[in-house]
């Protein structure tokens, strides 16, 4: 069973191999995640085409994903629960903040659940009236609806009071 923690206090320049090397010291590492600023100020000269990131898109700045400044944030992922608490521990104890991570990341889980022939679509204006039947009728002519969620004006209430669940707010996600 795998088990994640998160690391805080990286330095700056710090980069997923960096992050791989030091997770292998305690065991398998199955993937490793540095937390990167999102816009970094390029020193290249106006004009200049922007990099690629290693999918292909380029930072905002411009700059490779791994040249991109780690916000001193990182995930590893390691094959078992007693290879994670061994490096929280040491980890830690030289220095940096560690501890398991809070849960499974979303992304995790969805690919945990991935299946090739499932995609989640998010629906966005669609009319107020509209309900979860209408938008699976809707969708059938072009896939299989496993299910749909409208979000609804009274979904942000306690259960007990919510009552009637109220319009959709013309949003919703079927699968």
């Amino acid at each position: 069973m795998t088990c994640g923690l998160q690391i805080r206090l990286l330095p700056p320049h710090t980069r997923e191999s960096d992050l791989h090397q030091l997770g292998l010291e305690f065991g398998q590492v199955r993937s490793v995640r540095v937390m990167r600023e999102d816009s970094i100020h390029s020193t290249s000269s106006a004009g200049s085409s922007p990099t690629p990131s290693r999918h292909g898109v380029p930072t905002e700045s411009g700059l490779d994903v791994q040249e991109a400044v780690c916000k001193g944030c990182g995930f590893i992922l390691f094959g078992s629960r007693d290879q994670a608490g061994v490096c929280i521990r040491v980890l830690n104890e030289r220095g940096f903040e560690c501890s398991f991570a809070k849960g499974d990341s979303p992304s995790l889980r969805l690919r945990q659940l991935s299946n090739a022939d499932s995609t989640n679509i998010y629906l966005a204006n669609l009319p107020i009236d509209y309900t979860e039947t209408k938008v699976a009728e809707l969708l059938e002519p072009w896939a299989v609806v496993v299910s749909v969620r409208l979000l609804r004006v009274n979904d942000a209430l306690p259960a007990e009071e919510r009552g009637d669940r109220g319009h959709s707010k013309g949003i919703g996600f079927a699968r």
